[in-house]
């Protein structure tokens, strides 16, 4: 008769779980830490254009609600350094859940209190004529709303 030792592969498998654990990396600082308009401006000024990405539900409309549930990540490629704030914009072609095709025009400000202001405006591609309400967002540097990475 064999004696099964119900311990030894408890052990075992308890020494795999320890030994991935250890494998693993430790945690990381997420990617938005560390950034804030200071560095955003200094990056700027020394040519370096980061990349841009934007959790609109995590952003807040005027009466404090969250954004629409789109995780957008826009090419700007020419920013504007002011007195006031960090000024970018794009636009590119966009395609509406119903099908319907648009340019979505995108303005971003960053402010110097780590705060940021997205407009989002969809226009007619033949008349450049505004479609639909404009969506004003306001975002920050530092909960993940408006998220920069180094471009690398």
């Amino acid at each position: 008769m064999t004696i099964r030792h119900p311990f030894r592969r408890a052990s075992a498998a308890a020494s795999l779980v320890l030994l991935a654990a250890a494998a693993a990396p430790a945690y990381a600082a997420p990617d938005h830490a560390g950034w804030d308009y200071a560095k955003l401006d200094r990056e700027l000024r020394e040519g370096d254009k980061p990349s841009v990405v934007i959790d609109l539900a995590k952003c807040l409309d005027p009466s404090g609600a969250g954004g629409p549930p789109v995780v957008a990540v826009p090419t700007f490629t020419t920013f504007n350094l002011t007195a006031q704030f960090i000024a970018t914009s794009e636009t590119h072609a966009f395609e509406a859940a119903n099908g319907a095709m648009s340019l979505e025009y995108i303005r971003l400000r960053i402010f110097p209190d780590n705060t940021a202001e997205l407009s989002l405006k969809h226009l007619n591609p033949s008349t450049y004529e505004t479609v639909g309400p404009v969506t004003t967002l306001r975002c920050r540097l530092n909960d993940g709303s408006l998220t920069l990475h180094d471009d690398d």
